[in-house]
């Protein structure tokens, strides 16, 4: 029961912690980025590639293991990106 009720408020400390985590991080972000992008001119279509770059990073996050094991190792992985960027 003990340890029923640690894990409980372990979810809720979690939970609680992310919450204010993404409300900083979104609020930091959108602030920074809408401001040097005001800075810079850029137009309002360059404005929203940029405001969601983060939420990019994010779902890239979730799907690197997916294309690790298709790939079959994080090596093939890193040596095909830089194949790809280094044409760019």
């Amino acid at each position: 029961m003990n340890r029923e009720r640690s894990i409980e408020n372990t979810k809720k400390y979690a939970i609680l912690e992310v919450m204010f985590f993404n409300g900083y991080s979104v609020g930091m972000q959108s602030f920074v980025l809408l401001s040097l992008a005001i800075y810079f001119n850029m137009s309002s279509f360059f404005i929203s590639i940029v405001s969601s770059l983060p939420t990019a990073g994010y779902l890239l996050q979730i799907f690197t293991s997916k294309v690790n094991n298709i790939l079959g190792s994080r090596k093939k992985d890193n040596g095909n990106s830089r194949q790809l960027f280094q044409d760019w």
